[in-house]
């Protein structure tokens, strides 16, 4: 495979790679490509000039660049494909990089959108130029929403600032704020922000819907057990507990509302759409914005990778310390999850899929280590939201049980590590 793109050259794989991506509306860095492609260095700079168009090529492309330049073009497809299969069927598999292309430029505009978001997600974005609106404004029925009160703004603000650096942007929250109280904002604002506003307002609604609009016709407890399924959340309580994260909400409040027997007839319209949300990107094959604390697989699932993990390495231990390495969880807690002795349920999420990864790729997989601090102005917001969450901390612990300030103290919690890991350069003036 790989000689057969290297006698037709990259060019061709590139510049399909390059249409698909402007058919959602994006531009190819053909440096950042080149980087990926070749390494730094001159040969590097060859590639990018070749990409461009600013050389002929001198001969067949070596045969391991065009092999990584195909492999991106096909997970680009593979990426698309995720979202798009709903829409082509079974035609997807026919079409060709073009034809496709050909598609979603001439298809619905929520098509492009959803498209455009999810490329934003994956290691694709590390390839794409940034791209800027100078002012974005806030549908009507949105303003209409937050005039009367029916719109949890606070909560939606934070959530912007969070989605919006997920995808690489850092934006004020006064802006948001801005754009949500007035309806509109000007500036250098990601042009996403645009379709995050229109996707994630419902998921802040304020009032009651009827909990069939949420389950439809599936009975209430096996609708949501398989919601918390398809979520990896280790128990009810906690899917409830991440949903109070997410919403605002009391945890007592969702609880309530998803226990017992006979459940409310009406739940509060944001734990539907939370829900949704979440669901629609395992849908898509994204990682839903749920904090980790919350999700695991069942021990069984890593305990059935020990057999192949002790094919590739010496003796168990070996296994566990090279687990620990990799998730800065301590060997003997690593241990436990891979013991049948009854006593754990669930492991870790990224236990589990190092452990797979481990068996797929060997010792030789590198840890992916990045030092979230090193810029300043992270740090400096960092230091700002741990003062914040040490502060909620005490106040929870002097007062005794109060949900009010235990929320509180998770909120901050949940902001500081969103901060550090997404490396936010500001805080908002509250929580």
């Amino acid at each position: 495979m790989e000689q057969e793109v290297a006698d037709h050259g990259i060019i061709d794989v590139y510049e399909a790679y390059s249409g698909l991506m402007a058919a959602v509306g994006h531009e190819v860095e053909a440096g950042a490509v080149a980087l990926h492609l070749a390494g730094e260095g001159r040969e590097a700079c060859e590639v990018e000039s070749l990409l461009k168009g600013e050389e002929e090529p001198a001969g067949p492309t070596d045969p391991v660049v065009a092999g990584r330049m195909k492999g991106i073009q096909e997970s680009l497809v593979a990426q698309i494909g995720r979202v798009a299969r709903d829409w082509y069927g079974e035609d997807l598999d026919a079409m060709a990089p073009r034809d496709l292309a050909d598609a979603l430029r001439t298809g619905p505009d929520e098509h492009r959108q959803a498209v455009a978001d999810l490329l934003l997600l994956d290691g694709h974005r590390q390839f794409l130029r940034k791209r800027f609106a100078s002012s974005v404004s806030a549908p009507q029925d949105l303003r209409d929403r937050v005039e009367e009160g029916k719109l949890d703004v606070d909560a939606f603000a934070a959530c912007l600032m969070r989605e919006v650096a997920r995808r690489g942007y850092d934006v004020p929250e006064a802006s948001i704020r801005q754009m949500l109280e007035e309806g509109f904002v000007e500036g250098e604002l990601p042009e996403c922000l645009t379709y995050l506003v229109q996707r994630l307002a419902k998921r802040f609604s304020k009032g009651l819907v009827p909990l069939e609009e949420l389950v439809g016709d599936t009975e209430p407890d096996k609708w949501l057990d398989e919601a918390r399924c398809r979520l990896q959340f280790r128990s009810h309580s906690a899917m409830h507990k991440a949903l109070a994260d997410a919403t605002n909400l009391k945890y007592d409040c969702v609880h309530k509302a998803l226990s017992g027997r006979q459940k409310a007839k009406r739940v509060q319209a944001q734990i539907k759409y939370c829900l949704e949300d979440w669901l629609r990107s395992v849908a898509l094959g994204q990682e839903p914005d749920i904090d980790d604390e919350y999700r695991g697989v069942p021990v069984d699932e890593t305990q059935a990778l020990l057999p192949a993990l002790e094919q590739r390495f010496r003796t168990k231990e070996e296994i566990y310390r090279l687990l620990s390495e990799r998730t800065g969880i301590k060997t003997g807690s690593i241990r436990r999850y891979f013991q049948s002795n009854g006593q754990l349920k669930y492991a870790p999420l990224v236990v589990y899929r190092w452990a797979q990864r481990l068996v797929d790729d060997g010792a030789d997989v590198e840890p992916e280590r990045k030092s979230y601090l090193a810029d300043q102005a992270t740090r400096e917001a960092a230091a700002e939201l741990a003062r914040r969450a040490e502060e909620a901390l005490v106040r929870w612990r002097e007062a005794g049980d109060d949900p009010e300030l235990e929320l509180t103290f998770r909120e901050s919690r949940r902001e500081l590590i969103a901060s550090i890991k997404e490396g936010r350069h500001s805080v908002p003036p509250t929580l």
